[in-house]
């Protein structure tokens, strides 16, 4: 039997280990703290049970990249409004809203938010996603990049450098 919900991270509206397991993917990266958000997936985990979330890797050449792309294009707005222009990105491009803050958290800091909120972290995963978005005239170093990049972290090389990192948390009783 499963039972889903969609909630809002911080304030889960189902009971204290209302479930086996928790999945939580692509979103801490949009929190300004993830302590809070760690906390209520452990309160609605049952002890013993699981944690399962996934994170940008602050580690990866390519998130990097991904960051100055992003400071840029902020930057870039911004000199835009100065000159008279009203640029708008689209509101669903999560990347690019001021709102949003586009947190990068390191392995420990999640481990260690982990272990505040009573969660045990296992050896993590890392997992090497595309290039999030086009850059003109790059795509061709860019796929070359995913291939080696690919090729590098199945083999052991570079392990680390995987754009997400997949961790399992199990919840201490």
């Amino acid at each position: 039997r499963v039972d889903l919900d969609a909630a809002d991270i911080e304030h889960v509206r189902s009971a204290q280990g209302a479930f086996d397991s928790v999945l939580c993917v692509g979103v801490l990266q949009y929190l300004r703290a993830a302590g809070p958000a760690l906390e209520e997936l452990a309160r609605v985990t049952r002890p013993g049970g699981q944690v399962i979330l996934t994170f940008p890797n602050s580690r990866s050449p390519l998130n990097l990249l991904h960051r100055a792309a992003i400071a840029a294009a902020r930057g870039g707005r911004s000199v835009a409004r100065l000159a008279g222009l009203r640029p708008a990105p689209s509101p669903l491009r999560l990347t690019f809203r001021q709102d949003i803050p586009n947190g990068w958290f390191t392995l420990r800091h999640m481990e260690a938010a982990g272990r505040r909120a009573g969660l045990r972290a296992d050896p993590p995963v890392y997992h090497s996603l595309h290039f999030p978005f086009a850059i003109p005239g790059m795509q061709a170093g860019l796929r070359l990049w995913d291939r080696a990049a690919n090729r590098a972290i199945q083999s052991g090389r570079c392990r680390t450098w995987g754009r997400e990192v997949i961790l399992r948390l199990v919840h201490q009783p």
